[in-house]
């Protein structure tokens, strides 16, 4: 966890995606906020900057011909399409925002023309589709369960036009591992010959007793 704003380590984390959870998984752009606070915005500095930081693509099935079977491929049955065909199946209207060029802001929904962002605001903000306290709850239950942290993953469909119906499918909860240790790093430190990278900014930090080697490739030759 890394704070933002007021928010708290044990309020919890939320990422959300459109598409196959794969994007998240991957790494990619995804939307995260507090479950606590969800209303609140992520850091960026305009709104233009949070359109180029946001999803633009998202993980599909295949549902033409698939190509011959590749062993090595993960993603022969897998397409990424861009929002253009999200919007042309009718499926952004809870989770994205349109860019108002004139007030230089987001108006959630995409019920005025313009650029999309996938902010989830509709979903966020309103609450007419009650995600994130149904999260909160899924949240608390599985920590009493399981005595401490858990991460876990979830998939939803939205009726497209009302949002309601919806289905939530709670795929699976794991203990988080989270270390209790703490790790004082001083100039000293920094400064000692043994060490091979250093750095003021940082995130997170850890140590390992088991490692032995150390394979460095060469960027500019690999």
């Amino acid at each position: 966890h890394y704070p933002q704003g007021c928010s708290a380590p044990e309020d919890g984390v939320v990422s959300l995606a459109l598409g196959l959870g794969k994007t998240i998984v991957d790494g990619g752009a995804c939307w995260t906020y507090s479950p606590v606070h969800p209303r609140r915005p992520m850091p960026f500095g305009n709104a233009r900057a949070l359109m180029r930081g946001t999803q633009a693509r998202f993980w599909a099935i295949h549902m033409g011909q698939p190509p011959a079977h590749d062993p090595i491929q993960e993603t022969e049955y897998m397409v990424q399409p861009g929002l253009k065909e999200a919007e042309y199946d009718d499926t952004l209207r809870f989770v994205a925002s349109t860019y108002d060029s004139g007030a230089d802001l987001l108006r959630p929904g995409v019920g005025n023309p313009g650029p999309r962002a996938l902010d989830f605001a509709p979903l966020r903000v309103f609450d007419d589709v009650p995600l994130t306290p149904m999260l909160r709850r899924l949240l608390a239950l599985s920590e009493e369960a399981l005595g401490g942290a858990v991460e876990m993953e979830f998939a939803a469909n939205l009726d497209l036009r009302r949002g309601t119906p919806a289905e939530l499918g709670f795929l699976q909860v794991r203990p988080m591992a989270v270390s209790s240790g703490e790790t004082i790093v001083g100039e000293d430190d920094l400064s000692d010959y043994r060490v091979l990278v250093a750095s003021e900014s940082t995130m997170g930090d850890g140590s390992r007793n088991d490692i032995e080697d150390v394979v460095f490739l060469d960027p500019d030759v690999f």
